[in-house]
């Protein structure tokens, strides 16, 4: 009877003792998995693959049991958390759609050969154990605002009032009067003139000044407590590794892309190219790929065709005012626009006064206009980041698919403390 009681008494204390073990060992690997989808979804503002290296280096920085967390690239996983059904969708790096989460796992197991050892275990015949857990960390993307304007925004009415509202492209084309969740985000001053509208929220840094509202905000107005910042536009080797050689002759000259007449002085005396409607309109049809401009220029009705993924960095001004761009996928994330260097412009980026333009402006340091002095209209559609937004008789249609992590060259927001503006969370 001994005999017996002491076989059943070290199985008790296997149980005990091991299943302690296992319980110890887990919970320090789910603080490392934790950590490591918290760091990774924060870095996704940056790139996707700063949330991957930042997301393994987090979770490997914890230990379990006196050992530094095994945590391989396999191991981070990036993809979207649909909180309606609370699931996780893994999707590769190279996929288009928007990533907005993080998951990590950490785990022992026999298959990577760094089981958990028990202590008692073995005299029952079983030595080790597989510990496995994970973590999802997501980050909502533009809870700050769709349309950023880090200095100031102006929504002016010269012969239509200028507004903002949203839509999905990923699900539906825009109808009009889509949503109205057109968000607007800014560290400084906010204006609406003559009836002009933000169909959304409107969100301000809370030192700013008061709002000059002569027009609807429908969402409301809210205040962030630190300064915002975007990062810089990664232009990476785009000078001089770039698709410039594919361009007609004739258009691009020292750097400058010019199409149709661009060379008159400014149409209301303020500078820049600001391009007269004279001249013989042109047309050309950029093949997909990436550009490097000094500056661009389009006028005189002329229009530049998109067909397909399309990057333009241009260093110094983009004159659009009397000429298009017309994106003929209609996805505004197949024209990304970078416009980086607004310091020797004092108007940097006009977009075209009249028609449709579908695409990304990602220009933290570039001011953006539209209709600048003359009675036209332009529908936009898609999400822009500059520093002063200054349009009139503009509908801003805010395209809610789009992350601005996603871009090529572009980063979501963040704070002077250094914390992603959007609020991440571990959702499992």
């Amino acid at each position: 009877m001994a005999a017996v009681f002491l076989i059943i008494v070290i199985a008790f204390l296997a149980f005990t003792i091991d299943f302690g073990h296992i319980n110890v060992s887990e919970s320090e690997m789910q603080n490392a998995a934790d950590a490591g989808a918290l760091s990774g979804a924060r870095a996704l503002g940056l790139s996707r693959a700063d949330a991957r290296v930042q997301a393994k280096a987090w979770a490997s920085r914890n230990k379990s049991t006196n050992q530094f967390v095994d945590v391989q690239d396999a191991d981070v996983e990036l993809g979207i958390w649909d909180s309606g059904s609370a699931t996780f969708t893994a999707l590769p790096d190279d996929s288009s759609a928007s990533i907005n989460a993080v998951k990590v796992t950490c785990q022992r197991t026999k298959a990577r050969g760094n089981p958990l050892p028990l202590f008692l275990g073995p005299i029952l015949g079983t030595d080790n154990s597989d510990v496995r857990v994970s973590a999802v960390a997501s980050v909502p993307s533009g809870s700050c605002g769709d349309i950023i304007a880090l200095n100031r925004i102006y929504l002016n009415n010269r012969n239509r009032i200028s507004y903002t509202d949203a839509f999905d492209s990923s699900k539906a084309p825009y109808n009009a009067g889509s949503v109205p969740t057109g968000d607007v985000c800014t560290n400084g001053h906010i204006t609406l003139n003559n009836g002009s509208a933000i169909y959304g929220k409107a969100a301000r840094w809370v030192n700013s000044k008061t709002p000059n509202l002569n027009g609807p905000v429908t969402g409301g107005i809210t205040t962030f407590p630190d300064y915002l910042s975007f990062p810089d536009v990664n232009i990476g080797d785009a000078a001089t590794n770039n698709d410039n050689g594919s361009l007609p002759p004739g258009v691009l000259v020292g750097g400058r892309f010019s199409l149709g007449d661009t060379n008159n002085p400014g149409a209301s005396g303020q500078g820049g190219y600001m391009s007269l409607p004279s001249g013989t309109a042109q047309s050309i049809t950029l093949q997909p790929g990436r550009y490097y401009f000094n500056e661009m220029a389009v006028g005189s009705y002329s229009t530049v065709n998109v067909i397909g993924p399309t990057y333009i960095y241009v260093a110094g001004q983009i004159d659009m005012s009397y000429g298009q761009i017309n994106n003929l996928t209609q996805i505004p994330m197949n024209l990304q626009i970078y416009p980086f260097d607004g310091s020797n412009s004092q108007y940097a980026c006009h977009l075209p006064t009249y028609g449709e333009l579908y695409a990304v402006i990602y220009a933290p340091h570039v001011d953006i206009f539209s209709n600048l002095g003359v009675a036209y209209t332009l529908e936009f559609y898609g999400k822009m980041v500059g520093q002063l937004i200054r349009v009139w008789s503009t509908s801003l249609h805010v395209d809610e698919s789009i992350k601005f992590g996603d871009l090529l060259s572009g980063g979501e927001q963040i704070s002077s403390s250094g914390v992603i503006g959007n609020g991440v969370s571990l959702v499992q």
